[in-house]
């Protein structure tokens, strides 16, 4: 959701595809369309590993098992690739912090291809919109809550809504908790553009992620 808001907002799709080639994981392909949730448009955009998560009954899911990773073995991933200094840098921290959630040594769980991109995605993404500082919300959180999830929020402000799902995964979890420093905060801007990401599940709500891009 994420991904689909920053390219909804003027992200380059295919600068954002070619760096995540360069990052030497195999067995994926991106997927991104214009959808509608609930009367909102919205950019959904999935990176799709047969085999794992929503996608272990791909017809390609037997060709690619998920291999078990360490948060080392991720690192080096990150710095082999063409990300850039500052990407490799925060993406790391990134994946740091949803390796401590996930029990250690552990990467989500261990090492999943899907999550190793999403982090990079956002990283580059957010550089190519040039954006130096980013706020977000109170966390939205339905009634299926992943201890992982939980623990990464940790005191974050939350909103609670009677949706029976899970609302925020725990790799976005690990992703804004990581590079948000003070979550709920919504500060005044001169908004310039924005961009609407869409999720997988349609709620009686629109399932989407808003990015507003401005300046302070």
């Amino acid at each position: 959701m994420l991904l689909g808001a920053f390219v909804d907002a003027g992200a380059d799709f295919n600068a954002i595809v070619r760096t995540l080639d360069s990052i030497p994981v195999e067995g994926w392909t991106i997927a991104c369309e214009r959808v509608e949730r609930r009367g909102v448009s919205a950019i959904y955009a999935d990176v799709v590993v047969p085999g794992e998560d929503d996608h272990r009954h791909h017809p390609q899911a037997h060709k690619h098992p998920p291999r078990k990773r360490t948060l080392g073995d991720v690192l080096e991933i990150y710095e082999r690739s063409a990300l850039t200094a500052a990407q490799k840098q925060t993406a790391a921290r990134v994946a740091s912090r949803l390796a401590e959630a996930e029990g250690g040594d552990r990467f989500h769980p261990i090492g999943q291809v899907d999550a190793i991109l999403d982090i990079a995605a956002t990283c580059i993404a957010l550089e190519l919109l040039g954006v130096g500082t980013l706020f977000c919300s109170a966390f939205p959180v339905g009634r299926r809550l992943p201890a992982e999830t939980a623990k990464l929020l940790g005191c974050a402000p939350i909103r609670q809504e009677a949706i029976d799902a899970e609302m925020v995964t725990t790799t976005g979890a690990a992703i804004l908790t990581t590079i948000v420093e003070t979550p709920g905060v919504h500060p005044s801007i001169q908004r310039a553009r924005e961009g609407y990401g869409a999720g997988r599940s349609d709620f009686p709500i629109p399932n989407v992620t808003r990015i507003e891009i401005g300046d302070l």
